[in-house]
């Protein structure tokens, strides 16, 4: 488009449109320039789901989301559904941690199929 345009402007700089064409090319060159400034200021799509990213953000608080406190049933169905096999428990500072792999696609649901498989 912007090569059928620069034809155009020369063109119509060399003169060699005249008279009643040349009001009809002008319009049209301007609409043609005005849709180019347009493409040009429309901004870039949105970036992939970044799976690795959100993950790291998904920490062990926000576990508390998933179930009441001092529930251990939904504790427990909440680290099933998230294919807790194992838990590690360690010493910290005035109380617990605790550390395990975690499988969040059964909570993960957005994003395309590509992106979903991994």
């Amino acid at each position: 488009m912007e090569q059928e345009n620069d034809a155009v402007a020369a063109s119509i700089a060399s003169g060699a449109i005249r008279g009643k064409l040349l009001a009809d090319v002008q319009k049209t060159y301007d609409a043609r320039v005005v849709r180019i400034e347009t493409l040009r200021a429309t901004p870039e799509g949105p970036k992939p789901f970044d799976r690795a990213a959100f993950y790291k953000r998904f920490t062990a608080k926000s576990l508390g989301m998933l179930v009441l406190p001092g529930s251990a049933q939904q504790l427990r169905a909440a680290m099933r559904k998230l294919d807790v096999t194992e838990l590690t428990p360690a010493p910290k500072d005035n109380g617990w941690s605790f550390e395990a792999e975690a499988d969040l696609a059964g909570l993960v649901t957005g994003g395309t199929p590509a992106e979903r498989a991994g």
